[in-house]
């Protein structure tokens, strides 16, 4: 049962890095492209990011 309980929290985890690195990425990419929204998109992918932690 600890290694099932192991497998699930090692998932998690992957996904949590895994969501926050496309992030950083993403907010990168916008940056490069444009100078005036990337304050905007900052703003709100962290809003979504934490109302999924939240659930």
């Amino acid at each position: 049962m600890e290694y099932v309980l192991l497998g699930i929290l090692m998932f998690v985890i992957g996904m949590v890095v895994g969501v926050v690195f496309l992030t950083v990425v993403a907010v990168a990419c916008s940056k490069k492209e444009t100078g005036n929204q990337d304050n905007f998109y900052e703003e709100k992918i962290e809003q979504d990011f934490m109302k999924g932690a939240r659930k």
